[in-house]
């Protein structure tokens, strides 16, 4: 999520020296394929994970913003992959995108 939101130079600087390493089989470890979902990241306005750093486990993401747009950190739903909440996604997707803009509003990050 962070890394989607950094400014252009500075991912790519950090992307440069990146190793990739395999966690699961859904694991991304291809620089393409990771800039292809980092792409897709700020198209969408939040991240989503299954099973690639620990199996059984699906993440969603949304950005924490400052007053000047910048994001500065995220908030993050985790849990299982079998778990119903995941069955209504974009409902999943609303409650966490208005988490992150209620905190984005009342954090000191603004």
């Amino acid at each position: 999520m962070l890394l989607a939101y950094l400014p252009e130079r500075q991912r790519a600087a950090l992307l440069r020296d990146l190793v990739l390493v395999r966690r699961t089989s859904r694991t991304i470890l291809s620089k393409a394929k990771l800039l292809a979902e980092l792409a897709q990241v700020l198209r969408q306005g939040y991240a989503t994970a299954e099973e690639e750093e620990y199996i059984g486990v699906k993440s969603l993401a949304a950005p924490i913003y400052d007053n000047a747009r910048d994001v500065r950190a995220a908030v993050a739903l985790n849990g299982g992959v079998a778990d119903p909440a995941w069955n209504d996604a974009p409902a999943m997707v609303h409650l966490v995108q208005n988490a992150a803009r209620e905190i984005s509003k009342r954090s000191r990050f603004a």
